[in-house]
């Protein structure tokens, strides 16, 4: 995998969980229904990031 490719994707969710940690902080979630939606979507990327870390180590692994 590409590491450029990689630390692009890292970015993204870190702005991303940023807006959300943004929006749930200055009081800006308009119901009980956006914000269980901005927490599944916070926990996604928490997901998704752990298993592209995972993938990188295994890869890095590999190459050793």
């Amino acid at each position: 995998m590409d590491i450029y490719w990689a630390e692009a994707v890292f970015r993204i969710i870190r702005e991303r969980r940023q807006a959300i940690t943004d929006l749930i902080v200055y009081g800006n979630v308009k119901s009980m229904e956006q914000y269980r939606e901005l927490m599944g979507n916070f926990e996604s990327l928490n997901h998704v990031e752990q298993e592209l870390k995972g993938l990188l180590d295994k890869q890095e692994r590999a190459n050793d």
